[in-house]
């Protein structure tokens, strides 16, 4: 196993161990922080994670996306491939459970027209996933590499959700992994330098 894979599986184990009450409060301090950043209220199209398991819920950043005059998009995973697809959502009613447990945009409704992909380009924030941050900038996700993938390229602005305590000083990486904009966890934000 190597370093990176030792980080994750601790990381996943640190995150398991938060009780689902602290998880909760964090990820409402979470949510709160990215609603009321600048980078946030300029956004007019916010790509989301549907949050699953142990990660910081984004139900409340969903709803206030859908809230506002913004446009939301979901991600849609293709594990034949490895690529990631964003679709432009207008409720909960769009999407479905799909792979690995997540919620994700109904392939039925993309099939017939009703969900509309989104261009990266048209997107101006993008809230990652992540097991763990440092405050360079870099995240360890869960090794299947779509959202490095993805954002190669992309030139809006990536923001990382976190807890506190799923932030290390370094995390591994490779010549693939992207940097993310800025952090926010349950007690500070970080802003990272561009490349």
């Amino acid at each position: 196993m190597n370093n990176k894979s030792k980080q994750r599986q601790y990381l996943k184990q640190l995150r398991n161990s938060i009780d689902v009450d602290v998880r909760r409060n964090k990820s409402l301090n979470i949510a709160e922080k990215l609603i009321s950043s600048e980078e946030y209220k300029s956004a007019d199209t916010v790509m989301t994670y549907m949050s699953f398991g142990s990660e910081v819920e984004t139900d409340v950043i969903f709803k206030s996306i859908l809230c506002s005059k913004k446009r939301l998009a979901v991600p849609l995973c293709n594990p034949k491939d490895g690529t990631m697809q964003g679709y432009y959502i207008c409720g909960k009613s769009c999407l479905e459970l799909g792979n690995y447990g997540i919620y994700e945009p109904n392939r039925d409704m993309i099939s017939n027209g009703e969900l509309i992909a989104v261009n990266k380009s048209e997107i101006d924030l993008i809230i990652v996933p992540g097991l763990g941050f440092d405050k360079e900038g870099y995240r360890i996700g869960y090794g299947k590499g779509y959202y490095d993938r993805y954002l190669d390229g992309f030139d809006g602005i990536t923001v990382g959700l976190c807890f506190s305590e799923c932030m290390l000083d370094c995390i591994f990486r490779d010549k693939y992994d992207k940097k993310i904009d800025m952090i926010i966890n349950d007690r500070e934000e970080y802003k990272t330098d561009k490349e």
